[in-house]
């Protein structure tokens, strides 16, 4: 391998595990403008709006060909939009908003096991031992990290389900992504899922009172804008740079990161428990995920 691939593939692996280290940081913001007011539905339009705007804008400076799709596939923009980005977000910042975040993240990080039996279903994958002993480890550590062995603190069933709802909504932009990235690029995936999220989300998320509340609250102006660029327009580039370069199971173990600095924020920032189980839970699930994609990395190699 030459110096300059060498290099490429350093600065991809970087830029992957940039992308977990920026998306682990959602709770700051989704608390913090949770804080003035703002509910889970207008954060989630905000989101989608300010994203897509960022991709449109980079794709119409850099490649303008990249906009060109086939009207009979944009079934499979609308749906990533709408289940992947859409439904995602929402319920991703609604148990954020009311659960633990280290408890809720480590809960939705299920969905690469999703990811593993959809594709089963849908792609005819094989389904392996390893990755029954990932199911198994995911499984028993959502049981702990929820704590259903634990007395001090267990989870409230609607969180636990709606986290878990979560990932399985995210689980389905891998899906969509595999049937559209065979015809399109990834930016061009992207921004048209973005788009579609933005058309999804706008009409619930209560336009007026979110503008009345941030000319009430200008700081919310930097949150609403820092977190945009921060945990979705950033990592989204830098994880879409990433993968082109290196393995997607490869990429995916460095986007592991997510989990463990939103664990942290929870623990260090809002004070949440940092139990035994808990920790133990964080660790299968996680030890679950890395499973999977060591697999798959082998396999592709």
């Amino acid at each position: 391998m030459s110096h300059l691939t060498k290099k490429t593939e350093n600065l991809a692996s970087l830029a992957a595990l940039g992308a977990g280290v920026a998306w682990g940081t959602s709770c700051l913001f989704v608390r913090g403008m949770s804080g003035f007011g703002m509910t889970s539905s207008m954060q989630t339009a905000f989101k989608m709006v300010l994203t897509c705007i960022f991709y449109w804008i980079l794709i119409l400076l850099t490649d303008k060909n990249k906009l060109k799709i086939n009207i009979k596939d944009i079934w499979m923009f609308a749906a990533a939009g709408f289940i992947s980005m859409s439904c995602f977000t929402w319920l991703h910042y609604y148990v954020l908003i009311h659960g633990q975040a280290s408890v809720t993240t480590a809960l939705i990080y299920t969905s690469p096991i999703f990811v593993m039996l959809l594709s089963a279903v849908i792609f005819k994958e094989k389904i392996t031992p390893v990755k029954v002993a990932a199911v198994i480890l995911a499984v028993l550590g959502c049981a702990l990290t929820a704590g259903v062995f634990s007395e001090s603190y267990r989870t409230p069933l609607l969180i636990a389900i709606g986290s878990l709802l979560a990932g399985l909504a995210y689980s389905t932009y891998s899906i969509f992504a595999k049937f559209a990235t065979r015809k399109y690029d990834s930016l061009t995936m992207t921004a048209y899922a973005f788009l579609f999220a933005a058309i999804f989300t706008v009409p619930f998320g209560h336009m007026p009172q979110a503008f009345g509340l941030m000319g009430k609250h200008p700081q919310l102006i930097a949150l609403v804008l820092g977190k945009a660029a921060l945990t979705s327009a950033l990592p989204y580039f830098l994880y879409t740079w990433g993968i082109s370069r290196i393995e997607a199971g490869r990429a995916a173990i460095f986007a592991v990161m997510e989990p463990f600095v939103t664990c942290v924020l929870g623990i260090l920032v809002f004070h949440e428990a940092a139990n035994a189980a808990k920790l133990a839970g964080i660790f299968l699930i996680l030890l679950a995920v890395i499973l999977v994609n060591i697999r798959r990395t082998e396999k592709k190699q």
